[in-house]
């Protein structure tokens, strides 16, 4: 059956693309008709067998087989609008048990319709107002579409009153349609021509099924010169309507193949987008590859690097500090001796000295009293138990004892101070320790540290968890003698060694 799922709506719009009558074998040729958005009512002319009430019984068809949930043999994009009732007068309705005509039968059946139909109702009528005087049957389908029209229902009409054609003209919601007739070879094509309104072709037809050309010539003559002119004009205009609608149908079929191309393109498009994006990805996933590769063979340089530097560096810090000790023992050495040579007062002369006066003696870093003076310039003092001679410039003299022992007492933690120097390192490696050990180290390490003077010293925490990185930052951000602090660089140990200046 070739059946495709259609789409739904409840706006009452109805839009069959190439759908077939679903009993039909062999080659059929589609319809495609749309109602229900410009239009509500379509009336449907042409000859006899050319294929008026099948198009009815189609569309009746698809209608209930989509509102019963089946697919419907027509092509994808049809629309099927839900109805409540789907109304069909088709076919000829005379029964001589119930005293019924052709034309009663279908005034009862319409009579019927009259009383259930709604703006939401599909009527499906065939040969409207035929079985009766051809002007009053006429008179009488129009003011039928008039009605289903004023209560909008959808509906489709077929008919050979060529009144009804002008009345389609007059209505704007109302369309005329044709079923084709090929007036080269006589023969219905079975297409439905929305927009254009056909003829009967009964005289064609009839020449066609072997009537006598005489009797048709002279059927020529009955209808009159106006008749037969006007018959003319009305087939020439539905022939160049025929043709505008035949042009404006393969306009819509070259559309149609524009489309498809540009959405086979945008596939195509969209197929080789992922494509690109599929080799993007994978250039840039082995691009990734290879600079991670590079980085840890970059890294494992640096590192071996590093580790000759910092052995290198090690042993020339050893070096220096074994040079600078040595220079700084020698320092300590004169700097003790020209402390122990630094005057405590004023250098006493010969006119200052005094019997019983108390001085200091340098060379022998002693105090001792005057004795008296000896002719060769020299003085004898009493130093303890022992009378000594020394010269006046090896005499010093004390003229407030408290104040020459608080000067010998800070020379002496001069020189105290200057010996720790020797001692404390300018870093304090605290890898392996707690926290608590850690600030216990760290606090007797600044203050040894500031009391030699050292600006900038370097805490060796290691990397780790953080854990003693965090606990000793929060220690050092509330340390009075702390200036700054931060992480050392890249090249110095980076997270795992921090840089503390100190105050001044």
């Amino acid at each position: 059956m070739e059946a495709n799922e259609p789409l739904i709506n409840e706006k009452g719009y109805l839009r069959i693309i190439n759908g077939r009558h679903p009993l039909l074998k062999g080659k059929v040729v589609p319809i495609c008709l749309e109602l229900g958005k410009n239009y509500y009512a379509m009336v449907i002319t042409g000859p006899n067998t050319g294929g008026k009430t099948v198009t009815l019984k189609t569309v009746g068809l698809l209608s209930l087989m989509a509102q019963a949930g089946l697919h419907v043999p027509a092509e994808a994009g049809t629309q099927i609008c839900v109805f409540d009732r789907v109304f069909a007068d088709i076919g000829d309705e005379q029964n001589l048990e119930q005293s019924l005509s052709t034309f009663s039968g279908h005034m009862k059946n319409i009579i019927e319709i009259f009383s259930q139909v709604t703006g939401k109702s599909l009527v499906l009528l065939d040969e409207l107002g035929a079985g009766t005087d051809p002007t009053e049957g006429a008179a009488l389908a129009m003011s039928i579409l008039e009605r289903l029209h004023y209560v909008k229902a959808r509906t489709i009409a077929t008919t050979h009153f060529s009144s009804l054609k002008s009345f389609a003209y007059d209505h704007e919601e109302i369309e005329n349609a044709s079923v084709e007739f090929d007036s080269e070879t006589l023969q219905p094509t079975y297409r439905l021509l929305q927009g254009v309104a056909g003829s009967s072709n009964a005289f064609e037809i009839a020449g066609r099924l072997g009537l006598d050309q005489d009797i048709i010539n002279r059927a020529n003559m009955f209808l009159g010169e106006e008749q037969l002119k006007l018959k003319r004009l009305m087939e020439n205009l539905e022939e160049s309507q025929r043709k505008i609608y035949l042009h404006q149908q393969s306009i819509e079929e070259d559309k149609d193949k524009i489309e498809m191309l540009k959405q086979t393109l945008e596939e195509e498009t969209l197929i080789l987008e992922e494509k690109k994006g599929e080799i993007l990805q994978k250039a840039r996933e082995e691009a990734l590859l290879i600079v991670n590769q590079s980085r840890r063979k970059i890294e494992r340089m640096i590192k071996e690097i590093e580790k000759t530097a910092r052995e290198k560096e090690l042993k020339e810090r050893k070096r220096l500090y074994h040079d600078a000790k040595i220079t700084l023992n020698g320092m300590k050495e004169n700097l003790i001796t020209q402390m122990d040579e630094m005057d405590i007062n004023a250098n006493l002369c010969q006119d200052d000295l005094a019997l019983g006066q108390t001085v200091f003696i340098k060379s022998l870093k002693q105090k001792g009293k005057v004795l008296d003076f000896s002719e060769t310039g020299e003085v004898n003092l009493q130093v303890g138990v022992m009378k000594i001679s020394t010269d006046f410039s090896d005499l010093v003299k004390v003229t407030d004892l408290s104040h020459s022992e608080q000067k010998l007492k800070r020379s002496t933690s001069s020189r105290l101070t200057f010996q720790k120097s020797q001692d404390i390192k300018s870093e304090l490696d605290l890898r392996g320790d707690t926290l608590q050990e850690a600030i216990e180290k760290v606090d007797k390490y600044l203050d040894d540290a500031y009391l030699v003077g050292l600006n900038t010293v370097y805490l060796i925490h290691g990397k780790g968890t953080g854990v003693l990185r965090k606990g000793l930052h929060e220690y050092l951000a509330a340390h009075k003698q702390v200036k700054s602090y931060k992480l050392s660089g890249y090249n110095e140990g980076g997270s795992g060694v921090t840089i503390i200046n100190l105050s001044g």
